[in-house]
């Protein structure tokens, strides 16, 4: 009977040990701790395919610098080229990651949104989708974007 306790007294020792053991406890960081630096734009594509050539040749560099906090802040920089006659573009806002349905939102101090959906493909690269009625008018293509507008970013 005494061997009967000691078993069960290890059982229910090591049975409390495993509740505390949590398996979904990841050790990495979260999607919105993944999100903080600087990215810039290394390929854009649309509906009708790769539009990265087209943007290369009106954007220098599209930069996005994502700043962690209790209300995380982004600028979104658009440098764009000489020869394109356009300005360049400086947005700032703020910024929410929801990690379930996989969402990057960008307000605009305006307290306009830009709705993303992304995924990682690595540490420093991620894909962010959205539609291209409302990248258009942000980033005035001379070719306006059509449907579903991948953009990915890297890391810098």
């Amino acid at each position: 009977m005494r061997r009967y306790f000691s078993i069960a007294g290890v059982l229910a020792a090591l049975a409390l040990l495993a509740v505390g053991c949590d398996s979904n406890d990841e050790s990495g960081p979260t999607d919105a701790e993944r999100f903080v630096g600087s990215w810039t734009a290394i390929a854009i594509s649309d509906s009708n395919g790769d539009q990265s050539a087209e943007f290369a040749a009106i954007v220098s560099s599209l930069i996005v610098a994502m700043e962690e906090g209790d209300n995380p802040a982004f600028s979104l920089k658009v440098d764009y080229t000489e020869d394109s006659g356009r300005d360049d573009l400086t947005l700032a806002g703020t910024y929410a990651v929801d990690d379930g349905p996989r969402t990057l939102t960008l307000t605009i101090a305006s307290g306009a949104s830009l709705p993303f959906t992304y995924s990682f493909e690595d540490d420093s690269r991620a894909v962010l989708t959205t539609a291209a009625a409302l990248v258009n008018p942000i980033f005035n293509p001379t070719t306006p974007y059509e449907g579903t507008v991948r953009v990915t970013i890297q890391k810098q």
